[in-house]
């Protein structure tokens, strides 16, 4: 059985995903932008209330569930993108895991090598 209804707290974590997944060497840059460019499209298009979104959608027709708001949510997919320090769209931050799962021995140090 599937639910079809999403949330903003879904729709943060599936783009703190969508980052993790480059972070850590799964997800080319051109995937990342093609993902983060589909979601935050479809966000956009999402009905809201005095500009929140609202708790729940129905993924088939991004037709709102119950009306209610979502204020914290709204806050949530707004700051997710600086959660991981804004560098993963600089590409600064090379990825912890290689592409073969073994951990990298060279650590990433901020302002320094």
């Amino acid at each position: 059985m599937v639910a079809h209804r999403t949330s903003p707290t879904n729709i943060a974590m599936g783009m703190l995903s969508t980052l993790a997944a480059y972070d850590l060497g799964y997800l080319p840059t051109g995937a990342l932008v093609e993902r983060l460019e589909a979601l935050l499209g479809t966000t956009e298009s999402l009905e809201r209330y005095e500009g929140h979104l609202l708790n729940w959608y129905d993924t088939r027709t991004l037709a709102p569930l119950p009306r209610a708001t979502s204020r914290p949510s709204t806050a949530g997919i707004s700051s997710a993108p600086c959660s991981p320090s804004g560098r993963s769209h600089r590409g600064t931050r090379p990825p912890a895991v290689g592409r073969t799962g073994a951990r990298r021995t060279q650590r990433y140090h901020p302002g320094g090598p």
